[in-house]
C-alpha cells in the first residue's frame, strides 16, 4: 500500500530521487551566493565560504535525518502552527535585515510625519519628502505612524507591525490553496511563500509593500469564494480591499484585473456582476477623493510627471536594458523567489491538467507581471504575485520529493541563510545577475 504523501517516513535512509533533488538545489543556490557575492564587488572571503559551508551541511542534514524529526516543531498542518512558523521567520528576518536599505528609511520620514501631526502633518510632508511626494500614497504611512505614537520610534516595533501583515498574507495564500487544490497543497503553499527570500526579507522590515500584498490576497480569496460558492454580495468588502491595496501602493490596482480573470474562469462574471460594480464604485469613490486631496496640496501633477517619467524610461531601456524585462526574468525573479524555488515552481506548473485552479493561477501571475514587465521591472512590484507563486510551488514539492517535508525543510533553510547573506554581503548594491 502507497504511504499517504502526509504520512511521514520513518527510515532515515532519502530515496535517491530526494538526494538528487537536495543536492540539485543547494548547487543552485550555492551558485547563487557566489555569482552575486562577486558582481557584488566582494573578494571571495570567510564569510562567503561559512555560508556556502552552512548551505552543503543543511543539505546533508535534511537528506540524512528522519523528515519527522525536521519538521515536527514547524508544523503548517494547523492554522496556529502555520501562524507560529510566519512569525518566527518573520521575526528573525526584522532581527537580521539591516536598517537603511530599500524604502525603509523613507518610510519611516513620513511615518514621523504623521505620529507627530496627523494626517495635516502627512500631508504637510508632501512637500518635503520626496519620496512620498513624487509616487505613493498616504495609508502606508499612516499604518506606521499610528504606529509610532503606540510603540513610540521604535525601529523592531514597527518592523513587528509588517510582520502581521506578512503573517496573513501567509494564512491566506495557504486558504486560497485549499480552496483550489485542498489540505495538502494548502499545507505547502503557507510554508513555501515563507520560503521565498524577498517575501521573507521585505516581511520584516518597515516598507508599504506588504502591507498591500495582505488586502490584495484576502481580495483574491474573498472574491474566489463568492465566484465558486455564490453566496451574499461581498462588493463592499472587496471594493474596501481595494481601496486599501491602491491607497497604500498604487501597483496595488493591479488586483483589479485579477478580480475580474477570477470570475471570467468561474463562469460568474454576469451573476456577480453587481458585486463587481460596487466593489469597483467604491474603490474609484476613495482612489478620486485621494487625488482630490493631493491636489489641494500642489503636489498631484508632480506625482503624475514623475510616475510618467519612470515609465517611460522604463520603456525606453529596451528589452535587454538595465531595468529591463530580461534582467527581471532572468536575475531579479529568480533570486527573489530563490533559485531552489524556481525548479519547484516550474514543476508545479506541470503537475496538473490545465483546470480552472491552474488557469486562474497563471491569469494572476500574468495579470501582475506582464504590465510591471513593461513598466516597473522591479521585483517588489512583483510581490502581488507570490501567494500564486507559492501555490505553484506547492504542487511541486508534492510532486517531486517522495518525502515532501525534506524538500520544505530544505527550501526554509536556505531561505534563512540568503536573509543571512543578504545581511552580511559588504556591498548590497542590485548588479545584474541576481539583484
Amino acid at each position: 500500500m502507497d504511504r499517504p504523501a502526509d504520512e511521514p517516513n520513518d527510515d532515515v535512509r532519502p530515496a535517491g530521487r530526494d538526494v538528487l533533488w537536495i543536492a540539485g538545489l543547494v548547487l543552485l543556490q550555492c551558485a547563487f551566493f557566489v555569482t552575486r557575492w562577486k558582481m557584488g564587488g566582494n573578494a571571495v572571503d570567510g564569510t562567503l565560504a561559512a555560508i556556502l559551508i552552512a548551505a552543503v551541511a543543511v543539505g546533508g542534514v535534511v537528506a540524512w535525518s528522519r523528515p519527522f524529526d525536521l519538521t515536527r516543531l514547524a508544523v503548517g498542518s494547523t492554522v496556529g502552527g502555520l501562524v507560529l512558523l510566519a512569525v518566527l521567520v518573520e521575526f528573525f528576518c526584522a532581527l537580521v535585515e539591516p536598517t537603511q536599505r530599500w524604502d525603509e528609511p523613507f518610510v519611516l520620514d513620513a511615518a514621523r510625519a504623521f505620529a507627530s501631526g496627523g494626517t495635516v502633518g502627512l500631508l504637510d510632508s508632501y512637500s518635503e519628502n520626496i519620496w512620498i511626494a513624487l509616487r505613493h500614497p498616504p495609508l502606508g504611512p499612516a499604518l506606521f505612524g499610528l504606529g509610532m505614537r503606540v510603540f513610540g520610534d521604535n525601529l523592531l516595533a514597527l518592523r513587528m507591525i509588517t510582520v502581521l501583515f506578512a503573517t496573513g498574507t501567509v494564512v491566506i495564500a495557504a486558504s486560497i490553496a485549499r480552496t483550489l487544490y485542498g489540505d495538502e497543497v494548502a499545507r505547502r503553499t503557507g510554508w513555501l511563500l515563507l520560503c521565498f527570500p524577498l517575501f521573507a526579507r521585505v516581511g520584516g522590515v518597515v516598507m508599504i509593500d506588504i502591507p498591500m500584498v495582505a488586502p490584495f490576497t484576502l481580495a483574491v480569496a474573498l472574491a474566489l469564494d463568492r465566484a465558486m460558492r455564490g453566496g451574499r454580495n461581498a462588493g463592499v468588502w472587496i471594493g474596501l480591499l481595494v481601496s486599501m491595496c491602491i491607497l497604500t501602493k498604487y501597483t496595488g490596482a493591479l488586483v483589479v484585473p485579477v478580480l475580474f480573470a477570477i470570475y471570467f474562469v468561474y463562469g460568474a462574471a454576469y451573476e456577480r456582476r453587481g458585486e463587481l460594480a460596487v466593489a469597483l464604485g467604491i474603490a474609484v469613490a476613495c482612489e478620486a477623493g485621494w487625488l482630490w486631496v493631493l491636489s489641494s496640496t500642489g503636489e498631484l501633477w508632480a506625482q503624475v510627471d514623475w510616475i510618467w517619467g519612470a515609465l517611460r524610461a522604463s520603456t525606453e531601456s529596451g528589452l535587454f536594458g538595465k531595468w529591463g524585462p530580461t534582467e527581471a526574468l532572468l536575475s531579479k525573479m529568480p533570486s527573489a523567489v530563490g533559485l531552489y524555488g524556481v525548479p519547484l515552481i516550474l514543476s508545479g506548473l506541470a503537475a496538473r491538467a490545465w483546470s480552472q485552479p491552474m488557469r486562474l493561477l497563471v491569469w494572476w501571475i500574468l495579470l501582475v507581471a506582464v504590465p510591471l514587465l513593461l513598466t516597473l521591472p522591479d521585483n517588489r512590484y512583483f510581490l502581488p504575485a507570490f501567494p500564486a507563486l507559492a501555490i505553484l510551488g506547492g504542487l511541486g514539492v508534492v510532486r517531486v520529493f517522495r518525502e515532501p517535508r525534506r524538500g520544505l525543510s530544505l527550501a526554509l533553510a536556505l531561505c534563512l541563510l540568503t536573509v543571512v547573506f543578504y545581511a552580511v554581503m559588504p556591498r548590497a548594491q542590485p548588479v545584474f545577475f541576481f539583484g
